[in-house]
């Protein structure tokens, strides 16, 4: 008998193989994920028009198009309430909203009710915020995952993208600088 279960275990130990390769595929996958330079990734709407669009605006429903932006350079956030990465970012967003920038929202394939409750219990950073239910507009800007923020000039020009939430670091070291010199090119027209 001691020597049927000598010759079975070789077999046991087999049958635990697919499973262990495939629980280091999925770290090989998540790590690679971790590290990946997705907000490094170039965008082709860097330094071209915004592209048109007719949305209705979150909380009112009324159309919006691109002649509502604000005037001057602006963010554009894109967003919803089922992406955790947004809610990391959501308190960073609120700072440079109270610094005095101004934040376009774009709500990406989301609930409306639910978008509103969202802003209403943490806080809402956007000056305009635009629904894009479909995520038919999310497909002209190129969006592959929320969050996504674009700086926008105050010609309706693409300057920046950036995928994945904005940490305090980034927005002061990259993004900040970059929205500040577009600033400075407006007062200087």
């Amino acid at each position: 008998m001691a020597a049927d279960k000598r010759t079975f275990a070789p077999l046991r130990m087999a049958l635990w193989l697919p499973l262990v390769a495939f629980i280091g595929l999925c770290a090989v996958f998540f790590a690679s994920l971790e590290f990946s330079p997705r907000a490094e990734l170039p965008s082709p709407l860097i330094d071209r028009p915004l592209p048109t669009f007719s949305l209705p605006e979150l909380h009112t429903a009324s159309v919006r198009t691109t002649v509502d932006l604000p005037d001057g350079p602006f963010l554009l956030n894109v967003w919803a309430t089922w992406c955790f990465p947004c809610r990391e970012e959501h308190p960073v967003l609120m700072d440079i909203a109270s610094e005095g920038f101004a934040i376009v929202g774009l709500n990406y394939k989301d609930d409306d009710p639910k978008a509103i409750e969202w802003l209403n219990n943490i806080g809402d950073p956007y000056r305009l915020n635009l629904v894009d239910r479909n995520g038919d507009f999310g497909i002209d800007l190129g969006v592959y995952g929320v969050p996504a923020t674009y700086l926008i000039d105050s010609e309706r020009t693409i300057r920046y993208k950036h995928i994945g939430p904005i940490s305090s670091s980034h927005w002061r070291e990259q993004l900040a600088p970059i929205l500040r010199s577009l600033q400075r090119v407006d007062e200087q027209v």
